[in-house]
Order: C-alpha cells, then structure tokens, then sequence
C-alpha cells in the first residue's frame, strides 16, 4: 500500500498555504514596521515560520520591487505594541515596560555586586586562616626538627662518650 505523497514529503521542504492579498498587505504593514527582521514578522503570522517569511521577501522582490523599496525605504511606521499583541494574539499584560526592565536589571546587578564583594571577602578571610594555620604547622614541624636534631646530637655525644654540654 502506497503512502500519500504528502507525508513523504519532509517537513522543510513542505509549501504554506498561498498568501491571501489580505495577507500579503499586512505583512508589507509589517515590513514598514519592522524591516526585514523576518522572526518578529513571522511571530505576526501564526503558522508561517521565519523561513517562509523570507521566501515570501524573495518572491516579492521579484514580483514587486517597488513595492518592497518603498516599504523599506519609505516613512517608517512607528512600532505599535497593541498592533503587534492584536497580532500575535498575546496580551498586553505580558510586555515590560523597558524602563521598569532596566531598574530591575540595574538592582539585580548591585545584589550581585554586593554578593560577589561578600563573597569575596569571605574568600580572603579564609585564605588568611589558612595561611595562619600553614604558618603555625610549619613553625612546629620546624621545632620537631630541631628537638630530632638535638635529640640525634645528644645520642651521638653518648656514643661518644660525651655527656650533656660541660666537660670532665
């Protein structure tokens, strides 16, 4: 049994729906809006992916580059948020102002700041004990050696004969 030819076809390779004239005006509306930034573009058209938003700038550019040149080159139509959330089908509810974002942005990094410098002073802090601690374990090995040595010196003397630091 043979399959349909269309699920043999892979998904890349498979053609959108046409483009109704609707359609092809409102994504000139949004070429003027946004320029060929075909992602945000492609987000305004639901199913259409980036990549068949492209292929339609292709094609128009062929078929009508006037049109093209005087929607990228004309007057620029301001970004309009409520167009673009109309759009998308998102809400408005979800968009930050930038403002807002930025003194978040800004707070968030003096915690940082603030948590790296404790950080970092817990980190010498520490580093100093250990140093302290290294000092003290060597100034004892050091006295260890050096009783060994007195210790070594003192046998040798008693195989000798000497005894203690006075003579006979």
């Amino acid at each position: 049994r043979r399959r349909d030819p269309t699920d043999r076809v892979p998904f890349f390779k498979m053609k959108s729906d046409p483009w109704s004239d609707e359609e092809t005006d409102r994504f000139y509306e949004a070429l003027r809006m946004f320029g060929t930034d075909f992602f945000i573009i492609s987000k305004m058209f639901a199913p259409k992916t980036r990549r068949q938003i492209k292929l339609k700038f292709i094609r128009e550019e062929r078929l009508d580059p006037d049109r093209v040149n005087r929607a990228l080159a004309g007057d620029a139509v301001p970004m309009n948020l409520e167009s673009f959330a109309e759009a998308t089908g998102q809400d408005l509810g979800g968009f930050k102002d930038p403002r807002e974002l930025e003194e978040e942005l800004r707070v968030e990094g003096e915690e940082q700041r603030v948590e790296i410098a404790r950080k970092k002073k817990e980190m010498e802090e520490a580093k100093e004990q250990r140093d302290i601690q290294m000092a003290a374990r060597e100034k004892e090995q050091e006295e260890r050696a050096a009783q060994r040595r007195e210790k070594a010196a003192m046998r040798q003397n008693r195989r000798r004969g000497i005894f203690g630091t006075g003579t006979f």
